[in-house]
């Protein structure tokens, strides 16, 4: 491997003319042949038809998904190469999955759509109709374009990029490569070109696990993009063109290797690959992160890893369960978790792993004091919110104790031993992969509930300091009371301070943007266009809509803004964005981005029968999964656990491609704490149970009606569970599915539901082991049967009665154009 930082005007041009030649190439040997493909084309699962490149060297069409019977994608992949499975370098809609009766369909207004069904049901498109598409080409460099008259490129696959770049194509600041979703944990492998000009690999949004260095290069130098050469050499440019880093693939140059591309793994390395012809295969001739237990949990989620002579090995140290060591292209397939959420109920053991270091999500929110290696192991354990702990044995006595694990690395050099907390009481989501008879990669000494002959005494003195504590906290909370009484009085006779005025920001930038109440008063004429509760439309001067959404509760202006802080730095494809807001007096405003197809209640419960029917089983199947990702990320992705408080399928919103978007997020804890009635307590395990009663009703198409007062037996998961347990599945599903359905899957739903609605919180499993439920990456038992004494969902179901909050929170749109006052979130906090 050669890897080197180009040096001098000489080198520069060599290396430039070599680059220049590669490209060139490129372009007159495939930009100027012109086999177009005529509007009204198209391409089936059923005639297993294709669209080859003139040279042959690409086809694109359907191709039988790996990881899922009876499912397909549509995609690019290398035609001349007699090898199977094939090598696929661009995916529609992201590794997006159709049946049997899909096709692909060049329209005659020049759009490009991927229909999932005979029913004309849209998955995907390119959005380009009435654009002037005269027709496509798939040109031998393996760019799909759609083009006008003069060829003018309207829009090309190179522009969306999955997570392969071949030859001749460039990563612009913005665009990222995604892994193959073949798993829920490799899914969230990406590789992005950040604007800060660092080319960073990230697992989701939280952990930079490899990165290129260019971040701190002078500004004139830093890079703008990436380039993949057909010679073998993968760069990053700056904004003049200049490569500013490389990194060479060992068979750099050699003329023998014709084809080449640059990949994203399921594993999370980025890798150069180049077709030998001598042996028939695809060899890797540079990979970016060489020990693969430098990628963050490579070994799945719960996973640990370590290296040795013949590369990385996964295991489970808590389970039985063993990793295949062989084989990194089988997606990492995880652990059971070491505990449940909220803590252990029963009894525990503390488990150590010696020389193991353990990860939480980035940034960590690990407790560390100095002690001994006992102690820490201790503290934990007693430690509800502690799940594991870490003890350094560097010399620095530093124990570190962990709210959170994600993953592990083990090595003979590592200074380390580390605890995990392991709850011995069922879990909803065992290990699939667990046999009696199969032998485990390593054998964890086994450790007991640590003892300690002075915990009466000290449960004693922890009495007493709690009545102290209690007692100086009562005498602090009235004098705070006072003087904030008094603080309110005067700032009654204050005027508010006026903001002044500045450029709506792009909403590129990512910066919520601050509108004042007059402003919004002036774009919904003063509030004349009501959509639902406490939701108002507007227009913008260009007569872009937009929603806003009023708080009616009082909130601090202090709290309002540490709130924003937090959301406003969320993002995820199955959350609603929120864009900007109005902090002015009393008055308390979101502004959010719009959802066309409006909330998931109104197409099952509130439309017609032909428009239930669009909600077709693959359809509600995405659209739980997408919901159950938004809620993972909420709880365990962001820089804080957010938990949502008030999920229903009023609060899920689908846009023009049926992509489920979870709205009203992070406000029950502003409508608790201002009601302070104490009546809802937010926990992970509690959104994990509404998501439970959600699936149901997207399955069944029934609603359940917490507010009726009706026997226990009347309840839609009594009635559902009664149904399930009595093998009458058939009879669950929604009658306007009419049976088309995969049986399988529908089980699969169902027994995760059941679990997330035991009673016992401690017996649900997190929504990360939902998502990957959902994903058929993990299996599921049967819940636990209703007995004769009741069940833990008999009881949960009975107490769907208690009083839930419904607002009817629709969704909103912001138009990024320039209008009103704008400031950033971070601005306005720092001038507090």
């Amino acid at each position: 491997m050669v890897a080197s930082a180009i040096t001098g005007p000489w080198s520069v041009g060599a290396w430039w003319i070599g680059i220049f030649l590669s490209l060139l190439a490129v372009v007159y040997s495939d930009d100027h042949v012109w086999s177009s493909i005529p509007l009204g084309a198209e391409l089936s699962v059923s005639t297993n038809s294709t669209w080859v490149s003139p040279k042959g060297t690409f086809a694109m069409g359907f191709y039988p998904a790996l990881d899922q019977a009876g499912a397909y994608s549509v995609g690019i992949w290398f035609s001349s190469i007699p090898v199977e499975p094939r090598t696929v370098i661009w995916t529609a809609g992201e590794d997006l999955k159709v049946g049997l009766n899909a096709r692909l369909e060049l329209t005659v207004d020049g759009d490009l759509v991927l229909f999932d069904s005979l029913h004309g049901v849209s998955a995907w498109r390119s959005n380009t109709s009435h654009s002037g598409v005269a027709g496509a080409v798939l040109r031998d460099n393996g760019n799909l374009v759609l083009s006008d008259n003069g060829h003018k490129i309207v829009w090309e696959s190179f522009n969306t990029p999955s997570d392969t770049l071949v030859p001749g194509q460039r990563l612009h600041v913005g665009q990222m490569l995604r892994a193959a979703s073949r798993s829920s944990v490799s899914s969230y492998y990406n590789m992005a070109m950040e604007s800060s000009g660092e080319l960073t690999l990230k697992w989701e949004s939280n952990v930079i696990y490899w990165k290129s260095g260019t971040g701190s290069l002078p500004s004139d130098s830093r890079p703008r993009g990436a380039i993949f050469a057909g010679n073998g050499v993968f760069g990053l440019f700056d904004r003049r063109g200049r490569m500013v880093w490389s990194r060479y693939s060992n068979d750099y140059t050699d003329s023998k290797v014709v084809l080449r591309y640059l990949r994203l793994d399921v594993d999370g390395n980025l890798r150069m690959f180049s077709w030998i012809e001598e042996s028939q295969s695809w060899i890797s001739g540079w990979q970016a992160v060489e020990n693969q237990c430098d990628v963050f949990a490579t070994c799945g989620v719960y996973g640990i890893c370590t290296f040795n002579s013949t590369g990385p090995v996964c295991k489970c140290s808590f389970e039985s369960g063993i990793y295949d060591a062989t084989d990194l292209n089988v997606p990492s397939k995880g652990c059971r978790k070491p505990m449940p959420l909220g803590g252990c109920k029963g009894e525990a053991t503390m488990l150590p792993l010696k020389r193991t270091v353990v990860y939480n999500l980035y940034p960590p929110r690990d407790i560390s004091i100095n002690t001994s290696s006992d102690k820490c192991r201790e503290n934990c354990f007693h430690d509800d919110s502690c799940v594991a702990a870490t003890v350094m044995n560097d010399g620095s006595g530093e124990c570190r104790l962990k709210t959170g694990f994600i993953s592990g690395y083990t090595y003979v050099s590592v200074p380390a031993i580390s605890f995990l907390k392991i709850c011995l009481v069922p879990e909803a989501v065992p290990n699939p992969h667990q046999t009696v008879d199969q032998p485990t990669s390593v054998n964890p000494v086994q450790s007991s509930s640590p003892s300690n002959p002075s915990i009466g005494s000290l449960r004693v003195c922890r009495v007493c300091l709690m009545g102290a504590s209690l007692g100086t906290l009562g005498a602090f909370l009235v004098i705070e009371i006072g003087v904030g009484l008094y603080i309110c009085r005067r700032r009654k006779n204050r005027n508010n301070i006026q903001y002044g005025k500045h450029a709506l920001l792009n909403q590129s930038s990512g910066a919520l943007i601050r509108l004042s109440y007059s402003e919004v008063e002036e774009l919904t004429k003063k509030f004349e266009h009501k959509l639902g509760p406490s939701i108002f439309k507007g227009v913008l001067p260009d007569r872009k809509a937009l929603v806003i959404k009023q708080l009616n509760v009082e909130v601090g202006e202090k709290q309002f803004r540490m709130t924003l802080s937090l959301l406003g730095s969320i993002h995820h494809r199955n959350l609603v964005c929120l864009q900007g807001f109005c902090c002015e007096c009393k008055h308390r405003l979101l502004i959010y981005e719009h959802i066309n197809n409006g909330s998931l209640d109104q197409w099952l419960f509130g439309g017609s029968v032909k428009q239930a029917k669009r909600l077709n089983w693959q359809r509600r199947l995405d659209i739980a999964t997408g919901v159950a990702r938004a809620i993972a990320y909420l709880h365990s992705e962001c820089r804080e656990c957010i938990c949502h408080g008030n999920l229903k399928l009023e609060n899920v919103l689908l846009d023009d491609e049926f992509v489920a978007k979870v709205t009203d997020f992070g406000l029950e804890k502003l409508r608790i704490c201002a009601k302070s009635n104490g009546t809802a307590e937010l926990t992970p395990e509690r959104d994990v149970f509404s998501f439970g009663q959600m699936l149901l009703e997207i399955i069944s198409g029934k609603r359940d009606r917490p507010e009726c007062d009706c026997p226990e037996e009347d309840r839609l998961c009594m009635r559902t569970y009664r149904a399930y347990e009595r093998g009458h599945v058939v009879s669950i599903p929604d009658a306007r599915l009419e049976g088309n359905v995969d049986w399988k899957e529908v089980e699969r739903v169902l027994r995760i539901a059941f679990w997330c609605m035991q009673e016992q919180s401690f017996l649900r499993p997190s929504m990360n082991e939902v998502v990957k439920v959902l994903d058929g990456t993990l299996q599921v038992d049967p819940p636990p049967p209703i007995t004769s004494q009741g069940s833990h969902l008999a009881g949960a179901c009975s107490k769907l009665h208690m009083p839930i909050e419904r607002d009817v929170d629709k969704y909103l749109e912001l138009a990024t154009t320039s209008y009103g006052t704008a400031t950033t979130v971070s601005e306005e906090l720092s001038s507090m």
